[in-house]
């Protein structure tokens, strides 16, 4: 019978050394979300040049929750890393 291997059975250098990679991973989502926001402020501009002032708004509220949402994954990879030491 295939049974699904218990966590608690892992060797601990694989339960310990995840941590690095998972900081460095969520900090490469921040970094992606942070250039996406800036690509949404553009079309935000865009649209303000435009006299557009339902997608000015619509892009200014998607640039600042992709903001948000990146600077909620920095907070995040701090304190993976700070239990990780």
């Amino acid at each position: 019978m295939n049974a699904i291997p218990c966590p608690a059975h892992q060797v601990p250098r694989q339960m310990f050394g995840m941590p690095e990679h998972k900081v460095t991973l969520i900090r490469a989502q921040a970094d992606a979300l942070l250039a996406h926001a800036s690509m949404l402020e553009s079309f935000r501009r865009a649209c303000a040049d435009t006299n557009n002032s339902y997608g000015e708004e619509a892009w200014k509220h998607l640039a600042g929750q992709a903001r948000l949402q990146a600077e909620l994954l920095y907070t995040r990879a701090n304190i993976l890393e700070s239990c990780s030491k």
